[in-house]
């Protein structure tokens, strides 16, 4: 996928990409992102299983009628094009007939029939832009640099493991990292849905999309794919990351424990395998994702655990201070207590 300007943008099965201030931001379409978007657009390139076509928005010709898309497509010389109407109108649905319609004329055949649904497997392409977003820190947030300091220090090598049962700070310390670090970073907080091995392909690929919009986010989202390709898809993606990323990048998988499947954990156990040279991996986790043992034996995981977490007295008194909790030494004491015997964190 081409880098894309402000006034353009590239869709593929259901993602708009595009860039702002320097940044690739990654939109669904028929979202309200998507039409304030098209407000301010020119132009984008739309690609799905039905076909291919550049969109140009033009004004009307009679200057009475605001703006309105034509889309285009041209192969062996011969240019087609069809009327897609205002930004309004530029629907998911409509935007795949208008590609279905456009390919039929391309090859001056009927556009092909549908498949029925019972000979393939689909999956749709609607993830949330929170799950592939660092959370907010929240208000009363204490810093804890030397836990930071651990993690830089752990992305010397490519795998960091983050492993605690709930509550004990974890997701709260990844989005530090991400928030301070100057080093590119993708994000995906995993759910029960990323077992299914084609979401987690798709949510992987968005979130690494937003780091380098040249990922080609459009093969990966809707596909009829069968469970041999699953690992040729990671294979394809992980060598892309391999031949665009030009410094470091982290990506940031979260709440790993939720991946429970062969599948799921068959594909996270062959991306930890196989990190391309400029990609580190900083897991999130309730429970160890399994087989670390090669990682462990080739001194390529650092690994942090509960008690690395638990708070020092120095944090557990800057707590009290955000909170503005009147509280004194004896009181600090029993909360310091507190935390070691259940192993939380504040």
């Amino acid at each position: 996928m081409e880098k894309v300007s402000l006034t353009a943008g590239a869709v593929c099965n259901g993602c708009l990409v595009y860039e702002q201030q320097g940044q690739n931001v990654v939109v669904l379409v028929d979202t309200p992102s998507w039409y304030a978007w098209l407000e301010t657009a020119a132009t984008f390139t739309f690609t799905c299983d039905e076909g291919i076509f550049t969109a140009h928005k033009a004004p009307a010709g009679n200057r009475r009628g605001g703006w309105y898309w034509r889309a285009y497509r041209r192969k062996r010389g011969r240019l087609s094009r069809c009327y897609l109407g205002v930004s309004s109108n530029l629907t998911l649905a409509n935007l795949q007939e208008a590609a279905c319609r456009l390919a039929g004329d391309a090859e001056d055949t009927p556009p092909p029939a549908p498949v029925p649904l019972a000979s393939q497997r689909r999956t749709s392409t609607v993830l949330l832009q929170s799950s592939i977003t660092p959370p907010r820190l929240p208000v009363q947030h204490v810093a804890r640099p030397r836990l930071l300091a651990l993690l830089e220090q752990g992305l010397r090598g490519p795998v960091i493991v983050v492993s605690a049962p709930a509550g004990s700070g974890k997701t709260t310390l990844l989005a530090e990292w991400a928030a301070t670090t100057t080093r590119p970073v993708a994000w995906l907080s995993c759910e029960e849905g990323e077992n299914d091995p084609v979401r987690f392909l798709s949510s992987l690929t968005a979130a690494l999309a937003r780091v380098d919009a040249r990922l080609d986010i459009a093969a990966q989202t809707e596909r009829p794919w069968h469970p041999p390709e699953h690992e040729q898809v990671l294979t394809r993606l992980l060598n892309d990351l391999e031949r665009v990323l030009q410094h470091d990048t982290v990506l940031i998988l979260d709440d790993v424990h939720a991946l429970t499947t062969e599948a799921s954990q068959a594909l996270l156990l062959f991306l930890l395998n196989h990190l391309p040279s400029r990609l580190h991996l900083l897991i999130g986790t309730r429970v160890d994702p399994p087989r670390l043992s090669r990682l462990r034996a080739r001194q390529q995981i650092t690994e942090l655990r509960s008690h690395e977490l638990r708070f020092l007295p120095a944090e557990v008194e800057a707590f009290a201070h955000a909170m503005e909790l009147p509280l004194g030494s004896e009181a600090i004491r029993l909360l310091e207590e507190a935390i070691t015997r259940t192993g939380t964190a504040l």
